[in-house]
């Protein structure tokens, strides 16, 4: 069987933000927002980006589509190293690259039509006049929502309609990747899997890839294809996502999974849960080596003297950056 095309290639992507005080706003230390990241995205699949508040999601995504200049790194889209893209290059990429973000209150523009908003990519890349409101009918249907809709403005919908009418703003220019900042958790949940199910149809008629960020291993779980577990900057864990849910081998991504709840009466009592003691380390300052180890159960001296790298280790299939990786199904009842 064919491999799908490589639409994104990410390699050791970094993001580090200077710290500065004192009167003259001198520089002392940095953020270590992203700290090396490696991704490949295939058209038609997803790439689950998970991992706790703060780890450094959104910001890796923001710089997949350039959104966000990296500090280091390298970032290809269909065989192209768009990493410095500036002016008239990096317009273009656009037209491969699209950003759906978290909020569809905020997203959206109070003082433009569901036409305009809509259409504005197109207008932007010259690309209105050729077709323009037939394009923007076609994609109000793609997401689901009457022709009508276009004369109104974003406040009379609800959330979940917002968010279709951002999906397909970002879908107006057919792009081949579609960063989706946390798409569904500020929508009921019934709402969500219906903006889910949504994403998937999509997905199988168009073949665009998708880098779906998200906190809540649910929805990853229903939506994606690869997963990558985020910890303070790094990767940790990546593989399928009958890999990472069935056998997951890091220690922080078995204390994720942990906590994810089970359906059925008493179902909860029946899986031991992992609970993490500590609190997340300051990325201006991260732990030497292992930067998991100030809350691993399983951390020894050699965690605080060498990061692990992020490689396959014997008798697990997938890429784990941990010295003492052990599969182990937390899954299971207990």
């Amino acid at each position: 069987m064919t491999e799908p095309e490589e639409v994104l290639r990410v390699t050791d992507l970094a993001k580090h933000y200077p710290v500065r005080s004192g009167p003259l706003r001198r520089r002392t230390g940095s953020v270590h927002a992203v700290d090396g990241v490696d991704f490949t995205l295939h058209a038609g699949r997803t790439l689950g980006l998970v991992g706790e508040s703060g780890c450094g999601k959104t910001t890796t995504g923001r710089m997949a589509v350039r959104l966000l200049e990296p500090t280091a790194g390298k970032i290809v889209v269909a065989g192209r190293d768009v990493t410095h893209a500036r002016g008239a290059e990096l317009r273009a990429l656009r037209r491969d690259l699209q950003l759906v973000f978290q909020d569809p209150y905020a997203s959206l523009s109070p003082r433009m039509t569901v036409h305009d908003i809509i259409a504005e990519p197109l207008r932007v890349q010259g690309r209105y006049g050729d077709g323009g409101p037939a394009r923007v009918a076609e994609l109000l249907d793609m997401v689901r929502l009457a022709p009508a809709h276009a004369r109104r403005y974003a406040h009379e919908f609800s959330g979940g309609q917002r968010q279709r009418i951002g999906i397909a703003r970002a879908l107006a220019l057919g792009p081949r990747v579609l960063v989706l900042d946390e798409p569904v958790s500020a929508l009921d949940v019934s709402i969500q899997a219906q903006i889910v199910n949504t994403l998937r149809e999509l997905q199988r008629e168009l073949g665009v890839a998708y880098l779906f960020i998200s906190h809540d291993l649910s929805v990853v779980r229903h939506v994606s294809h690869e997963i990558a577990v985020m910890y303070l900057g790094t990767v940790v864990e990546t593989g399928t996502r009958e890999e990472i849910f069935r056998n997951p081998a890091h220690p922080y991504t078995q204390a994720l999974l942990s906590a994810v709840p089970r359906p059925g009466p008493g179902a909860a009592g029946r899986r031991e849960r992992i609970v993490l003691t500590g609190d997340v380390p300051s990325p201006i300052d991260p732990p030497s080596g292992c930067r998991f180890r100030t809350r691993c159960w399983k951390a020894q001296d050699v965690c605080a003297t060498q990061a692990p790298p992020l490689v396959r280790r014997d008798g697990i299939g997938h890429p784990t950056a941990c010295h003492f990786a052990e599969v182990t199904d937390v899954l299971a009842p207990a």
